[in-house]
C-alpha cells in the first residue's frame, strides 16, 4: 500500500510503501442491511458491529463471493459497488445515469433501468436483476459462458429477459427471449440460476435458468393462488399465496419463503427422494421445512424444532456455509437459525424489538430494523 504524509501546511513530507497482510474474512461472517442505509455484520463469534465505510443510498441487494469481497446494489446511485475486506470501495458496474444500455461492454460503463436484487455464483461471477432483464457482469480474467450466453472479462451481458413488458411468457424456450418480470428473489446453483416473479394477477411463482440458458417455470401457478397450505404438493402445480424470498443450498435444492403462510417450503431438486432438515421431500416435490403454516402470526419456538415454530412475517432465508439455514422475520425483528443436523431453530441476531443498537457486543443483545436485502453470509 501506497501511504503519504502532509503537514499541517499541506505539504508533502513522506510517502513510500508499506507492506500489510490484511487477514481473510472468517467463513461464516454475515452482513445485512439496515434501511438507513447502514451495513452491519456479525462474526462467527456472534458479536455484532456496523462496517466502517460510507453510508450507501437505497440498497436493494447484497452478495458476497468466496475470497469475501461484499457486492452493493445501490438504487439511488444506479451502481453496484464492491467493498473488499479491507473495505476498499469500488464501482463494479453502472455509470451512475440511469437507463438500459452497455450490453457487451464493460461494466463500468453500463446503466441500469432499475437495480434490485443481486447474487454470486462460486467463481464470483454477479448475477443482477435490472427491471425485466437480469444481467451477468463476468468477474473473471477470460471470457465466460454464463446460462448460455458468452460475456468477455470484466463484461456484462443480459443472459434473461427481452426487455418488454410481458406477462412471463417463453418457458421451454431461450431465457434471453422470454419476458420476464422480477420480483424479490434470486439465487444461484452449478444448475443455473432460480429468481421469483410474479404477474398481472399477483400470482407468485419461480423460474429457473439451466447453464444452456433454457427458461422453465418450476414452482408455482401462472393462473391462481391460494392461501391453503402447500406442503406435499407438487412443485409446478403450487399456488402460492406471496413469496417474500428464496435460497438454494449448495446441493441446489430451492427453499421459497410463503410470508402470508409464515412457512419455509424446501423444493427437492434432486432425481430421488432427499430428507432435508429432517423431512423427507420427494423429488419435484414441496414440504415445509420451518414454521406451522398459520396466516395467524406470531414469533415462538426458539429452542425446539422447526417445525414447530412460529415465524413472524419472514422475509429472506440464506445458507452458511454448513448448511445452517437463517430466515430474517420482518415483524418482531431478528433473524433465526435452523441447525442443518439438529433442526433446531435459535434466534441468532436481534432482541425482536425495533431499533438500531448493540455494536461491540452479542448479535442476540442488538436491535435491528427491517432488513431490506438477503443476508450475505461468506461460505
Amino acid at each position: 500500500y501506497l501511504f503519504t504524509a502532509y503537514s499541517a501546511q499541506g505539504q508533502l513530507v513522506w510517502q513510500g510503501l508499506i507492506a500489510l497482510t490484511i487477514p481473510p474474512l472468517p467463513v461464516g461472517q454475515s452482513y445485512f442491511v439496515h434501511p438507513n442505509g447502514n451495513i452491519r455484520f456479525v462474526t462467527p463469534a456472534q458479536t455484532i458491529n456496523t462496517l466502517g465505510i460510507p453510508v450507501f443510498s437505497l440498497i436493494s441487494g447484497l452478495a458476497i463471493d468466496g475470497a469475501g469481497n461484499l457486492f452493493v446494489a445501490d438504487v439511488t446511485a444506479d451502481r453496484v459497488y464492491k467493498v473488499t475486506p479491507s473495505l476498499v470501495v469500488s464501482v463494479v458496474a453502472g455509470t451512475g445515469s440511469s437507463g438500459f444500455s452497455g450490453d457487451g461492454g464493460l461494466a463500468t460503463a453500463c446503466t441500469f433501468s432499475a437495480l434490485n436484487q443481486i447474487c454470486c455464483d462460486v467463481a464470483g461471477n454477479l448475477y443482477i436483476q435490472d427491471a425485466r432483464r437480469i444481467r451477468v457482469v463476468n468477474t473473471q480474467s477470460t471470457t465466460q459462458t454464463l446460462l448460455g450466453i458468452s460475456v468477455a472479462a470484466g463484461c456484462i451481458q443480459t443472459v434473461a429477459g427481452n426487455g418488454s413488458a410481458g406477462n412471463n411468457t417463453g418457458d421451454g424456450g431461450a431465457a434471453i427471449s422470454a419476458h420476464i418480470f422480477c420480483h424479490s428473489g434470486m439465487c444461484v446453483s452449478a444448475a443455473g440460476l432460480y429468481f421469483t416473479t410474479n404477474n398481472s394477477s399477483a400470482y407468485y411463482f419461480v423460474r429457473f435458468i439451466n447453464q444452456s440458458g433454457v427458461i422453465n417455470t418450476v414452482a408455482g401457478s401462472t393462473s391462481s393462488y391460494s392461501t391453503s397450505s402447500q406442503d406435499g404438493v407438487l412443485a409446478t402445480s403450487a399456488k402460492f399465496d406471496l413469496i417474500s424470498g428464496i435460497s438454494c443450498d449448495t446441493a441446489g435444492n430451492l427453499y421459497i419463503v410463503e410470508q402470508g403462510a409464515a412457512v419455509i417450503y424446501a423444493l427437492n431438486s434432486q432425481a430421488t427422494t432427499q430428507t432435508l432438515f429432517g423431512v423427507s421431500v420427494p423429488s419435484g416435490y414441496l414440504k415445509i421445512v420451518t414454521g406451522i403454516f398459520n396466516t395467524s402470526q406470531s414469533s415462538s419456538g426458539d429452542g425446539g424444532p422447526a417445525l414447530s415454530a412460529h415465524l413472524y412475517v419472514p422475509q429472506w432465508v440464506s445458507f452458511d456455509v454448513s448448511g445452517n439455514l437463517y430466515v430474517y422475520q420482518n415483524n418482531a425483528p431478528a433473524v433465526r437459525q435452523v441447525s442443518t443436523s439438529t433442526h433446531i431453530i435459535t434466534t441468532v441476531i436481534g432482541t425482536g424489538v425495533n431499533g438500531f443498537s448493540g455494536d461491540g457486543g452479542p448479535a442476540t443483545s442488538a436491535k435491528i430494523n427491517a432488513i431490506i436485502a438477503p443476508l450475505a453470509i461468506l461460505r
